[in-house]
Formats: structure tokens, C-alpha cells, sequence
């Protein structure tokens, strides 16, 4: 996840939103490092709903750290709302 989120507000000096995530990822109480079984239950998870390959890597490793929710700021119309086995909430407001 870091390597989504923090390159690019590195890159363009966005210090407010870089400070937001590096507190965020300082208070995760579990992280799930990349491994093949990792890639693998990934792929599974992409090849079932139609996900984007960095979404199957999250999804996969939301699941394998048994969270109860996934939060993303996707449109509910997007290939995330059809994982099954986590319950996956926007932040986004419904219209």
C-alpha cells in the first residue's frame, strides 16, 4: 500500500498528505508483506471479480490479515464491490 500511496505526494512535495500517510502506515497494527502465496491468492481474487492487479494485491491482503472491513475511496461501481468474503465500504459519499 505504501507503494501507492506515498510516491507520488514524495515526488511533488505534497508534505501534508505525505505526513498523512506516514502516520497512517505508522499506526498499522498488522502488515502483510508480499510473498507468492500472496500473489497467488491475488490473482485468484482478480481473475474472479475483474479486479486491477494492485486491488487483488490489497483485497488478498486484507483477507489474509482476517480484517472485517476493506475501505477504499472507489465508486461503488467498481470491481471491489464484488469481492466476496470482506465487507468493502467507501469513503466516497453515495449520490
Amino acid at each position: 500500500m505504501r507503494l501507492e500511496l506515498l510516491p507520488k505526494p514524495i515526488c511533488y512535495g505534497n508534505d501534508s498528505e505525505r505526513l498523512f500517510y506516514e502516520t497512517f502506515f505508522a499506526s498499522v497494527e498488522q502488515l502483510v508483506r508480499a510473498s507468492s502465496l500472496l500473489v497467488e491468492a491475488a490473482e485468484r481474487e482478480a481473475e474472479a471479480v475483474g479486479l486491477s492487479a494492485m486491488d487483488a494485491l490489497h483485497i488478498a491482503a486484507a483477507k489474509h490479515a482476517a480484517c472485517d472491513d476493506f475501505v477504499t475511496a472507489e465508486k461503488p461501481t467498481k470491481p471491489l464491490f464484488r469481492v466476496t468474503g470482506i465487507q468493502v465500504t467507501t469513503i466516497r459519499p453515495l449520490a
